[in-house]
């Protein structure tokens, strides 16, 4: 989940007076557990509540010259288990018996199967940290239970100047949506909860546990990546829903409107001819193919071939699965990305010749983030092919090497500025030889932005996605139109898109 570092928020809500929790409850709700439920009425952009941490970690090696982190490091390193997973551990031995017992109380445990691989490498881990000088006071049980409470409830703060993880006592309480009605942002080590849409009293909070960009993706992936690094099954409304981020070609009319129902069900059906089908009839294995290309093709955006491998995929999966799958609008967001960070560059830098077009397309590898593979059960060949065997028939992989990363778009690449390009960046790019036409850049933008309404209304990533296409648009009636709606939204939160990246990246968590 991002948050977002805004002085301007602090300020307002300082001077509010100190209600207790913000007119928030917690209760205990199926399948949720306990979960924080609105006691009135908010409106978008109001302050539901803010929370100061009850205890924070640290992140990093916290002090190089204390032993028992470099100690803590080698423990991690034999049993598979990241350093920055057992870091923590170094300060749990400083905390009385009394403040352990109580933040055990206050956060979730997620209970794992003894058989759970995570569990089996974590409890290793702790087997012998306890050995260790400064834990000898701290059970296997508590420093595995530290874990896993972090594992699920930590956000990541910055404190004194260091990159930290925090844990809330409310804010854990807030159910995990993938169509949240809240925005968290953090001033310094305190969490300010807003609203993103009305919320009758009643009503339960939700946020994103995942990155914005995650949230574009299927129900599928959502619920894997959330089983792999939450330990749930997502049950929120829009998983329980036909999956609109999913939609393809119906195998009848053959048009864009075939939904999939929640999963495990194998049903879909067209909203356009009303013919339902099996997961057979669709072309799951070809999906899986593809989401391993969009992965790859994404990770060699310094390629010079950059622009020409993602439109040749980008035209195989609007042919094969539709031009509304969530792999489509991921790929165009990314050229539209790399468009605006190369606009200002110098033309021929991006001008290939003969000798550089024989080397390999690839220059970098994939994200090693979390990792979550769909299942690509059913139908489909070995490898995608459309009715002309044209552009599908050219990509070619090894399904069986092949792994299933989360995507997203170009935004860190050095020198690189691919946030919010200008209107003057804007101007420039049908005059820059980077293989992209000013039209196809229309066609896109019209295209996300008749997406994102659909699929994440009332969302930052729906608001984001407009203001970016603003500055793209030679349209100037259809730009205005667009920053109108963002920064409508926008402004209700208080929140200035165009803040440095800097402090965005201070935010995140």
């Amino acid at each position: 989940s991002i948050h977002f570092s805004a002085d301007s928020i602090m300020s307002q809500t300082a001077q509010q007076p100190q209600q207790p929790h913000y007119y928030i409850e917690i209760v205990d709700i199926a399948p949720f557990g306990k979960a924080a439920r609105a006691t009135k009425n908010f409106t978008v952009g109001e302050v539901i509540f803010q929370e100061d941490p009850l205890a924070i970690f640290p992140l990093d090696c916290w002090n190089p010259t204390e032993p028992i982190n470099n100690q803590l490091a080698e423990v991690g390193k034999k049993h598979g288990v990241s350093a920055e997973v057992l870091y923590p551990l170094a300060c749990w031995g400083l905390f009385t018996d009394a403040e352990v017992k109580y933040i055990e109380d206050k956060l979730y445990c997620p209970q794992l199967p003894e058989d759970h691989f995570e569990y089996k490498a974590f409890k290793a881990c702790c087997e012998e940290a306890i050995q260790l000088e400064g834990l000898t006071t701290r059970s296997v049980e508590q420093c595995l239970g530290l874990i896993l409470r972090l594992r699920v409830n930590a956000h990541q703060v910055r404190y004194a100047g260091v990159v930290s993880q925090a844990v809330y006592d409310k804010g854990s309480k807030v159910t995990h949506g993938c169509d949240p009605n809240t925005l968290c942002l953090a001033h310094g080590t305190r969490l300010v909860y807003r609203a993103t849409r009305n919320i009758k009293n009643g009503g339960i909070l939700y946020f994103s546990y995942l990155p914005d960009i995650e949230l574009w993706k299927s129900t599928v992936w959502r619920q894997d990546a959330l089983k792999q690094r939450r330990y749930f099954t997502c049950g929120c409304s829009r998983c329980q829903k036909p999956d609109t981020a999913r939609a393809m070609l119906c195998p009848s009319c053959h048009r864009d409107c075939c939904l999939p129902s929640p999963p495990p069900s194998p049903h879909w059906q067209c909203k356009i001819c009303n013919k339902t089908f099996q997961d057979n009839d669709m072309p799951l294995q070809k999906e899986h193919f593809l989401e391993n290309r969009v992965q790859t093709v994404v990770a060699s955006s310094r390629s010079p071939h950059f622009v020409k491998e993602a439109k040749e995929l980008l035209t195989c999966i609007e042919e094969t699965l539709g031009p509304k799958h969530w792999l489509s609008i991921t790929l165009i967001y990314t050229l539209l990305a790399w468009v605006a960070a190369n606009a200002d560059q110098d033309t021929t830098t991006t001008t290939t010749t003969s000798a550089t077009e024989e080397e390999e397309g690839s220059t970098s590898q994939p994200s090693q983030s979390d990792t979550s593979n769909n299942n690509a059960e059913g139908g489909g060949t070995s490898s995608p092919k459309d009715s002309q065997g044209s552009t599908c028939s050219q990509l070619q992989v090894d399904h069986e090497n092949t792994t299933t990363k989360p995507t997203k778009p170009i935004s860190d690449t050095s020198n690189q500025q691919t946030t919010h390009p200008t209107t003057e960046n804007a101007e420039l790019l049908s005059h820059t030889n980077n293989g992209v036409s000013q039209e196809e850049i229309e066609h896109w933008c019209q295209q996300v932005c008749a997406w994102f309404p659909e699929v994440l209304p009332g969302t930052m990533p729906n608001a984001q996605v407009l203001k970016f296409c603003s500055t793209m648009t030679k349209d100037i009636k259809q730009a205005a139109s667009w920053k109108k709606r963002a920064d409508c939204f926008l402004q209700l939160l208080q929140l200035d898109m165009g803040q440095s990246q800097q402090e965005a990246a201070e935010g995140k968590a």
